[in-house]
């Protein structure tokens, strides 16, 4: 388009769809939707966690590795976790009690997503946290996040 036919150069009206973006809102900025951090050694199950939970209405960022997502954690402002329990290096309950003990992370809201038998979940107790066993539906996962996240917003 010619500057002389520009609309922010011509006074003319905006028309996203010729550039295919919105128009900036004079100092208003939407609100950003909420992020989940989520830790699992399963690939597979990384992304499908992060599909379902995007199509919710969530920004996701998935580790395979618990001490990358600790120290990304430590320089975000993540509105939830979730992590698997057992895993090669930092498992999901040291994780958990790294996080409880930085007081800048130690009121996140944790989900602890695991094949475990919720009997031998009763360690995370101390922990202050939401277990899921896996399996479980897509709902259920959604449901308690956003159980979660609306808690922590309030």
């Amino acid at each position: 388009m010619p500057a002389e036919q520009s609309p922010a150069l011509s006074g003319g009206h905006y028309n996203s769809s010729l550039t295919g973006r919105e128009p900036e809102l004079s100092g208003l900025r939407a609100k950003r939707p909420p992020l989940v951090v989520h830790v699992d050694d399963d690939p597979d199950l990384l992304t499908l966690v992060r599909h379902v939970l995007e199509m919710s209405g969530y920004r996701v960022k998935s580790f395979k590795s618990g001490e990358r997502a600790l120290a990304y954690l430590r320089c975000t402002e993540a509105a939830l976790l979730i992590t698997d329990l057992m895993r090669p290096e930092l498992d999901g309950l040291a994780l958990c009690g790294l996080i409880r003990d930085e007081p800048r992370l130690a009121e996140l809201p944790v989900i602890v997503f695991s094949a475990v038998h919720e009997r031998a979940a009763k360690q995370l107790e101390p922990f202050n946290v939401t277990f899921l066993q896996k399996p479980c539906t897509w709902q259920a996962i959604v449901e308690t996040v956003n159980e979660l996240v609306k808690d922590d917003e309030e």
